[in-house]
């Protein structure tokens, strides 16, 4: 299936967030986040603005040096981005945990990001 062209610039900004992620680039997380972006991990504590959640990265990427986002589908409509994948690491519960994330995307930045670790919660829109 073809991407439409919208489709394909909010893949392009989860993927490169997710990348980012990997090779502990903040200076590129930092701008896949809008300022006012509001994050809420599978743990719901919320996370409101660019600096918390850039904060928060850096603090979950020390304590797990070797975590990783593979993302494996993505499901795009409209300004929303699921990502189907994993998440790995030594201090992850499991060596893969199986996570969804969903992403609204303006701009090409990351306005909210919610991860999902039960399935059951989560609703397409």
């Amino acid at each position: 299936m073809q991407r439409n062209k919208v489709s394909a610039q909010q893949a392009s900004v989860v993927s490169g967030f997710a990348e980012a992620i990997n090779k502990r680039d903040f200076k590129k997380v930092n701008k896949f986040l809008t300022e006012s972006h509001l994050f809420i991990p599978a743990t719901k504590k919320v996370i409101q603005g660019r600096e918390k959640a850039l904060d928060y990265w850096k603090t979950l990427l020390k304590k797990n040096p070797d975590y990783r986002i593979e993302i494996s589908r993505e499901i795009i409509k409209d300004d929303i981005a699921f990502m189907l994948g994993y998440v790995k690491g030594s201090e992850v519960s499991t060596s893969s945990t199986p996570v969804c994330w969903k992403a609204r995307v303006h701009s090409n930045s990351i306005a909210l990001l919610k991860e999902y670790d039960e399935f059951g919660e989560m609703t397409l829109l």
